[in-house]
């Protein structure tokens, strides 16, 4: 409902939008400081559906520079604020424009958005990109530079500038500009570029999906102007985008920070990510064991023995007081890695291959006995026991190793997965480091269950629940369980 009323919004913005005179190749006031006859700013359209709690005016107390600045305003989440311009273009071929702006925000985690829609000669909407203001908190209260960058193919004869805020608190922005950019790329951020390209074109599984010609094509524009310094996520996102393309959702670029972040500190002190939950569980009413598994994003070792040895601890003490059967709550699992999930609930999955990845180069397949799965062995080697039902709760959150601690629970006879069909990322990911101290995690591998079956989208439930209430899905699981 909320994307069909954003939709319909941004239709209208286009339509007042193209009456409006344009310019050419350049925005239009993107200082604020020149106004029409009725007070309004010069090119810009300002969307704001509830002027009295939440704030979208040109104002006159903060600015960069002149004496006027876009003032966003916001106390209500759900509060719609949004402006736009709209200039026209004339290009020949394939070029990078680059947007960019000073901002100010007192926001901790600002949520606020570019975005630009590209119109062809007859005005009819033929694409679009755009990018997250990325500043950094430390700054709060101090101006800031935004920018993003993004190719224009010649047929494209004018475009509309959106910008937006999505989070709470104030944001001010100043001096937007577009440039052309078509300085040649230094030589190191070239052999960047062909590293990527590399290890995708080998151990990508959606490599033979991919337009080479049109990538190979769009290169020189794409890495124009850039330095490895400041453009290896730019390089990154250009051969994601056309990863996405080929339906590849899963690959991700990690920055040199991130990627230590990930590999090598413990997860406590890696600020990239949200704090760390550890699995819980308890015993319901009816005599069920309940064990939530949360997501996990680490593969430093101490870390992982960690998470791996408390669920193990944890499905151990439940399993003491002889429960009549077992929920398994990956609900909110949206990832990581999923070897510290899967050997700590090792007393509850079925020794031998649970899961077997599909590369390129062959199939490798993955065991769990013992106590071991992985590199990881527990420091308790559970008991095998009679295991009654199981039931694996799943959602749309359910993602990356949430999926595959779901698969290798499939093909076992006392088990079901109950709830809502999964997120679809349904690959097995591989670090690839690269030159610059970063890596690229990419989907490198298909994913087979025990029993053979191949995955390669959305895991769909054996009882498909369709409530939005939580705890109707945990009721369907403990009904089936103790039928």
């Amino acid at each position: 409902m909320i994307a069909h009323i954003i939709i319909k919004l941004l239709k209208i913005i286009i339509l007042f939008l193209f009456g409006l005179s344009i310019s050419h190749a350049q925005i239009i006031n993107g200082n604020f400081e020149s106004f029409n006859s009725d007070g309004k700013p010069q090119g810009w359209y300002l969307n704001n559906q509830d002027t009295l709690n939440n704030i979208l005016r040109i104002t006159t107390s903060d600015k960069h520079q002149g004496k006027h600045s876009l003032h966003f305003n916001k106390k209500e989440v759900k509060a719609k604020l949004m402006a736009s311009n709209i200039f026209s273009i004339e290009i020949s071929k394939l070029t990078k424009l680059q947007v960019s702006s000073k901002i100010k925000t007192d926001s901790k985690q600002l949520v606020a958005n570019f975005f630009i829609q590209f119109f062809d000669e007859n005005k009819k909407r033929i694409g679009g990109e755009g990018s997250r203001m990325v500043v950094d908190p430390s700054k709060s209260g101090e101006w800031q530079d935004v920018n993003f960058s993004i190719l224009v193919q010649p047929e494209v004869k004018s475009m509309v500038l959106f910008v937006n805020m999505g989070g709470l608190g104030n944001l001010f922005i100043d001096e937007v500009k577009t440039d052309w950019i078509n300085t040649p790329p230094d030589k190191e951020i070239l052999e960047f570029s062909e590293e990527i390209k590399s290890k995708i074109q080998q151990m990508s599984i959606v490599n033979d999906s991919l337009i080479w010609k049109d990538i190979i094509a769009q290169t020189p524009a794409a890495l124009a102007g850039l330095t490895l310094e400041n453009g290896a996520q730019q390089v990154a996102n250009f051969y994601l985008n056309h990863l996405r393309k080929a339906k590849d959702f899963h690959s991700k670029y990690y920055s040199p920070e991130a990627y230590i972040a990930y590999t090598s500190k413990p997860i406590e002190e890696n600020k990239t990510r949200s704090p760390l939950e550890l699995p819980s569980g308890k015993m319901l009413d009816e005599r069920i064991a309940y064990v939530n598994v949360p997501r996990f994003g680490s593969t430093f070792p101490e870390s992982q023995q960690a998470f791996a040895d408390h669920l193990n601890d944890l499905v151990l003490s439940l399993q003491q007081q002889n429960p009549k059967g077992w929920v398994i709550d990956l609900r909110t699992n949206s990832g990581g890695n999923m070897h510290p999930m899967i050997a700590g609930l090792n007393a509850l999955i079925a020794d031998g291959n649970i899961i077997t990845f599909k590369t390129n180069q062959g199939e490798q397949p993955l065991y769990s006995s013992a106590g071991k799965f992985g590199r990881i062995t527990l420091k308790i080697t559970p008991k095998r026991f009679k295991v009654n039902k199981i039931a694996v709760l799943t959602s749309i959150k359910t993602a990356s190793s949430g999926e595959m601690t779901a698969i290798s629970f499939i093909g076992m006879p006392n088990v079901k997965l109950i709830g809502e069909n999964t997120a679809g990322l349904t690959t097995a990911n591989q670090f690839f480091p690269l030159s610059n101290g970063g890596a690229l995690n990419l989907a490198s591998a298909v994913v087979k269950d025990r029993l053979g079956k191949v995955y390669k989208g959305q895991i769909i439930p054996d009882i498909l629940t369709k409530s939005q209430d939580p705890q109707e899905t945990l009721n369907q699981a403990i009904k089936w369980i103790l039928e």
